[in-house]
């Protein structure tokens, strides 16, 4: 007989104590990913010099419009941060390449809101510098979900810390402190992938609307990033049911869910008449709309593939070190052979369709950075197999 038997009564205030004692230790990690992403921040933001480019304006001229500017006095603030920010010292020439660029160019950043949007409610705030706050809001987001996923697949909150540090260690961070849409699209690709590992590990249905609601804002941020977890999640379904593994089901209907937003995110852009990939191929084609468009840009998209993908393959065996830190980053998760690090593996390795249809050489490292969001996960589960001897599932 057990002298101290639990009443039912004491069975509810024991489990009502430990969900409160959970709440607390994940608020309590919450804060401290949240300094912990400040600091890097911050040492990221000082190491490097040029935190702008052209984009930057044009992210920063929406911003000033969604408050309610005048597009001609947006424009000229817009330069005018330019310079405030180091980039160019004269605004003169970013004010006239404004005024007469074809209207198909600034349509390809107003299809990416989600940035200039959070820097828009910042300005009252911040002013102009509301793009470097939203900037770093994005970041903070970014190691939240980030740290998140690494703690609940290991359990360890040391490793939710480190796997935020090797994020901005690795190139992915200069990304995360530069003025672009980047990085909200780094921060709703964490979230997104964080919430389909939930279900996949056999969390309930809620985490399949968190997905949705992530894959949304992560098409708002940038729309090529939103294709390649499409294709990765799909891709993860049919192998999976080739498997006949148990999470089949849950792939399936990661799989759904992805492909509904992904056609609808195309028949809104049909209807709304924004850019897609033909448009983005003829900027590519036209250099930026600079010359006549022209006649087959899939053709020639194929042609510039036969150099490209041979220079990406050159560049790798002579910069071994990039391949070397990939694959100890993505080698972890393949080891741990189940479907959720498969997935991440899955969206690293998509990232490459990016590249292939703006294929623009100086653009490769940036474009390929989210495959660092993935080798920051798999090095923390490197680290967490060696020191506590974990093996996640």
């Amino acid at each position: 007989m057990l002298l101290f038997a639990a009443t039912p009564t004491d069975t509810s205030a024991a489990t009502a104590h430990g969900a409160a004692r959970s709440v607390r230790s994940v608020a309590a990690l919450i804060v401290l990913l949240v300094v912990t992403s400040a600091i890097c921040w911050s040492v990221r933001w000082i190491s490097v010099t040029d935190h702008a480019s052209g984009d930057t304006f044009w992210y920063t001229r929406l911003a000033l419009e969604y408050r309610g500017s005048p597009e001609s006095e947006a424009t000229v603030a817009a330069a005018g941060y330019l310079v405030a920010l180091s980039h160019v010292t004269d605004p003169a020439p970013t004010i006239e390449l404004a005024q007469s660029i074809d209207a198909r160019y600034p349509a390809i950043f107003a299809s990416r809101p989600v940035y200039p949007l959070v820097a828009a409610a910042l300005m009252p705030f911040f002013g102009l510098d509301a793009m470097i706050a939203a900037a770093a809001l994005g970041a903070t987001l970014f190691a939240v979900a980030l740290g998140l996923v690494a703690f609940g697949v290991t359990g360890r909150a040391m490793a939710a810390v480190l796997a935020v540090v090797a994020a901005y260690a690795l190139p992915l961070g200069s990304w995360l402190v530069f003025l672009y849409a980047d990085g909200w699209m780094f921060a709703w690709l964490a979230l997104t992938l964080g919430a389909a590992t939930a279900s996949l590990r056999g969390g309930g249905r809620g985490w399949l609307l968190v997905f949705a609601c992530g894959l949304v804002f992560l098409y708002g941020s940038k729309t090529a990033n939103g294709v390649v977890v499409v294709i990765a999640v799909v891709a993860l379904w049919v192998l999976v049911a080739i498997a006949g593994h148990a999470s089949a089901r849950s792939g399936a209907a990661l799989a759904s869910i992805a492909v509904t937003i992904g056609a609808g995110q195309v028949a809104l852009f049909g209807l709304l008449g924004a850019p897609g990939l033909a448009e983005t191929l003829q900027d590519y084609f036209t250099r930026h709309f600079a010359v006549p468009d022209v006649a087959d840009p899939l053709l020639l998209l194929l042609q510039r593939e036969v150099t490209l993908v041979p220079w990406m393959l050159l560049t790798l065996i002579l910069n071994p070190i990039v391949l070397i830190v990939a694959a100890l980053g993505l080698g972890p998760l393949l080891v741990v052979r189940a479907p959720w690090a498969l997935l991440w593996v899955l969206a690293g390795v998509a990232t490459a369709a990016t590249v292939l249809v703006h294929p623009v050489i100086s653009e490769v490292p940036r474009l390929m950075a989210p495959i660092w969001v993935s080798v920051s996960l798999g090095l923390v589960i490197w680290a967490a197999r060696i020191r506590f001897n974990l093996t996640p599932g």
